[in-house]
């Protein structure tokens, strides 16, 4: 693998802050002749790596670099290229440059599975009113329809926008990918807060992303003469307003300790005259969090705050829901696996939540995702002096591409490797639970939450990428939801069904020994571990052929003795 281009990162970076409709930080709002000239730059800046470019009915671009087997689905990574107003030139920017420099740092080897850098569309809501719409899109999260409301006054609709753009809004569908059409995703980011600074930690693994909840408050009062009507006649929408700004801090502030926050951004104001009392005023609120039940007790005390000011005040007050999106949480294996390469590499990490919202949060509906963060000068975000140093930019890339890593860009896609795929299939004694957490024991790697107690619960796969032997790496997942509900006859109380898949790759590349030397190992450990393997008739060994890791058989399949593949 090569090395990463400080000098080419800084570089993308510095040409794409050049693209600003302001004078101050960077302005370049979302589907905007600014945001298409960027995208534009860049992909002239990237010929050179050669990449299948794909454009869906929403504007989301999709950069691909095929691998051998085209087939299987592919392991992804971006971000987008939009900005807040006076922003800055590393939000969203170091996760598309980042993924990209990935690509060029794996420029030498060859790749069984292809990988996808994605631009998303819109991520930030300061144009349309709605955050992170492409992947929202995308996923099937959304409509047009419903990010439709939101344009700021004086401005083209969502919809306006992508005919504009060349997009045509009734095809929407057409963009919408299914779950399971990507391996994994990954998204590199700046912080946008102080803690890994203040922390001194170079790299942030997120563990849950906050989920926003916005809505406008709109007050009705009466508009009237600013000097013609005294004070105790007046319905001041504006006061009004000015109490439940009050409010929605005072809300967010009892649930701080649970991480929940409360903000209005903006405050229209009408008519807007200095001698006139103002008749209506629109908030626009933000609201989130990582405890749905804590932002639940911010809203219900903004909603009762509500009913008090337009009592008390005699005004209209009304609110309009814009997005209500439910906190996130991201892929435990991929970050453990994010923990090891940080280990390896020796980079200090720290384990983190997100306040911010990111388009990874919806990725998670259709594949395993897992975020990278880098700090950012003071947590400053949003704002011209936003700032990441490229130390710390390539630092995130260097985890993102490390080949033979699910948590990584290139994830099991790096050929070359002497690979094996194995499984076995046999009863689980029920106190043999843990065998996940004994297996992840054995190679060395961080602890993994144990499986669900009930035999008939569903289990999520956990794919995990670590030591066995000196130069052998195992990518392996326990599979203990698929359970027969019916009896297994003679031993019903106290056995499961349980399959164990994976690949094991020698990381040396060696023809050699190594690689058989850890297959029995793990035959030996997983045979003492649940004491009711008495017959090879369980374990089945082949070379790998693209087989997804952790996917499960009904049947046995014979061994099959055959020359080295690649992952």
């Amino acid at each position: 693998m090569l090395q990463v281009n400080h000098e080419r990162v800084a570089k993308l970076l510095q040409g794409l802050a050049a693209f600003t409709d302001s004078e101050e930080g960077v302005t370049r709002l979302a589907y905007s002749p600014l945001d298409k000239k960027a995208q534009s730059w860049l992909l002239e800046q990237v010929q050179d790596l050669h990449l299948q470019i794909r454009t869906d009915a929403v504007g989301n671009v999709f950069l691909r670099r095929d691998g051998k087997q085209p087939q299987l689905p592919p392991v992804a990574s971006g971000s987008h290229l939009d900005t807040v107003i006076h922003g800055g030139a590393y939000d969203g920017m170091c996760g598309v440059v980042g993924a990209l420099e990935a690509l060029y740092m794996l420029q030498d080897e060859e790749l069984e599975r292809s990988i996808e850098v994605i631009i998303f569309r819109a991520e930030e809501s300061s144009r349309f009113g709605f955050a992170t719409m492409g992947s929202k899109l995308l996923t099937g999260s959304a409509a047009p329809e419903q990010l439709n409301k939101g344009a700021k006054k004086g401005d083209i609709s969502f919809i306006e926008a992508l005919r504009e753009w060349g997009c045509d809004p009734d095809a929407y569908r057409d963009a919408v990918i299914a779950p399971g059409s990507y391996k994994c995703f990954a998204e590199l980011h700046i912080e946008q807060g102080k803690v890994l600074e203040q922390t001194q930690h170079q790299l942030g693994i997120v563990q849950n992303i906050a989920a926003p909840t916005r809505f406008k408050i709109h007050i009705k009062g009466v508009a009237d003469h600013s000097g013609a009507t005294p004070m105790g006649m007046r319905r001041d929408a504006l006061v009004s307003a000015a109490k439940l700004i009050l409010a929605v801090n005072e809300a967010a502030e009892t649930e701080k300790a649970n991480g929940s926050v409360g903000t209005v951004g903006v405050v229209d104001v009408e008519p807007g005259s200095i001698n006139v009392v103002p008749g209506a005023v629109t908030l626009w609120v933000d609201v989130r969090g990582v405890d749905e039940a804590s932002i639940e007790r911010v809203l219900q005390s903004i909603r009762e705050q509500a009913e008090n000011v337009a009592v008390c005040d005699g005004v209209g007050v009304q609110i309009e829901m814009l997005t209500a999106d439910s906190p996130v949480a991201l892929d435990k294996a991929l970050a453990a696996q994010s923990e090891a390469i940080c280990t390896e590499k020796g980079f200090s990490f720290l384990h983190m939540n997100s306040g911010a919202g990111h388009d990874a949060m919806h990725m998670t509906k259709i594949c395993p995702t897992t975020m990278l963060f880098i700090p950012c000068r003071a947590g400053i975000s949003h704002n011209p002096a936003e700032y990441a140093s490229t130390e710390d930019i390539c630092r995130g890339i260097e985890v993102l591409a490390i080949p033979g890593c699910c948590a990584s860009i290139s994830a099991l896609s790096v050929s070359g490797f002497d690979t094996r795929e194995f499984a076995f299939y046999g009863f689980l004694p029920r106190e043999k639970k843990d065998l996940r957490e004994k297996l992840l024991q054995m190679a060395h790697q961080v602890p993994i939450a144990a499986v669900h107690e009930s035999p008939f619960r569903v289990v999520e796969l956990v794919e995990v990428v670590c030591d066995t032997l000196p130069g052998c790496r195992i990518s392996a997942s326990c599979d203990l939801t698929k359970l027969h509900e019916k009896t297994i006859r003679g031993d019903a109380a106290d056995v499961r069904p349980c399959t164990v898949s994976g690949i094991i790759a020698d990381t040396v590349r060696e023809k050699s020994a190594g690689i058989a030397s850890a297959w029995e190992s793990l035959k030996s450990y997983i045979s003492a571990s649940t004491g009711r393997l008495a017959s090879d008739q369980w374990f089945h060994w082949k070379p790998h052929t693209g087989m997804e890791s952790g996917s499960t058989n009904s049947q046995c399949r014979n061994c099959t003795d055959g020359s080295s593949s690649s992952i």
